[in-house]
Order: C-alpha cells, then sequence, then structure tokens
C-alpha cells in the first residue's frame, strides 16, 4: 500500500511541476537551490492541519522552524508529536483544492503520528 501512495505522489509532484511555473519575480520564490532543506526526516509537534482532495496537510514545528508536509489522507490533530520521512520538496507550490501558496512543502508517503491529543 505504501508504495502506491509513493508512486502516486510520484505522479502528482511531476504533474505539478509542469503546471506550477511562477514569474521570477514573485517574492515568494526560492531562487538559490541552496535554500531548500535537504529532504530528510524531520519530527515536531502539529501546528495546523487541513485535509483536501485526499491529503493531510500539516505545519509542523521542529526545534528550529516550522515545515510544511503533505502525505495521503491520515487522522492526524494540533498537538500531536509527529515523525515525517524525507520526501519530495516542492518550492512555490499553489494547492487548486485549498486556494492556498506553500513557500516550501514537503510530498511524503506518510506520517508517523507519536502521540494523540
Amino acid at each position: 500500500m505504501k508504495i502506491i501512495h509513493l508512486i502516486l505522489i510520484a505522479i502528482f509532484s511531476i504533474a505539478i511541476i509542469g503546471c506550477n511555473k511562477q514569474s521570477s519575480n514573485s517574492t515568494n520564490e526560492i531562487t538559490n537551490v541552496k535554500e531548500i532543506k535537504q529532504a530528510k526526516e524531520f519530527s515536531g509537534t502539529v501546528l495546523e492541519t487541513m485535509n483536501t482532495a485526499g491529503y493531510t496537510y500539516l505545519k509542523v514545528k521542529t526545534s528550529t522552524e516550522e515545515i510544511w508536509a503533505a502525505a495521503p489522507e491520515f487522522k492526524v490533530s494540533v498537538g500531536n508529536s509527529v515523525i515525517v520521512p524525507s520526501g519530495l520538496p516542492m518550492v512555490n507550490y499553489h494547492s487548486k483544492t485549498l486556494n492556498r501558496d506553500f513557500k516550501l512543502v514537503y510530498f511524503v508517503g506518510d506520517v508517523k503520528v507519536l502521540k494523540s491529543k
């Protein structure tokens, strides 16, 4: 099942890359590849969460920063501790279903919820 989710995320991500080009004058655009965090595992506390189109988006407060991630829909609440595995970083991503822009969001196969609120 996880392999299917990863394949769907890869296909979805490739489609998004082709459809998500923005002007180089965008104030939110990350122009230096070094600014993109390496796609590595991170953990922290959920600050915000929302579900749409089969995905759960969550904003996670780590020990050093706040990071957005998205995974196939799962149950999580604000205040939960989570581990987010390495994933595909999407810069200047626009979610049509949320009508929201993300400066950077990591698409991952799953998120481990460590404790329930």
